[in-house]
């Protein structure tokens, strides 16, 4: 599964399931865990 959050508490959420392997990308605001500000920030929605 591969997971984009979009919330910062999701991005929290997230790493304390132990599933920061599984997320690919994250908002501006997301800021912590530190390992979350490694992965690409989504800027924008956009339904293809």
């Amino acid at each position: 599964m591969r997971v984009v959050s979009l919330l910062p508490a999701a991005t929290e959420i997230v790493a304390a399931l132990g599933m920061l392997d599984q997320l690919v990308g994250v908002s501006h605001e997301c800021d912590y865990p530190l390992e979350a500000q490694a992965k690409p920030r989504v800027t924008r929605c956009a339904i293809h």
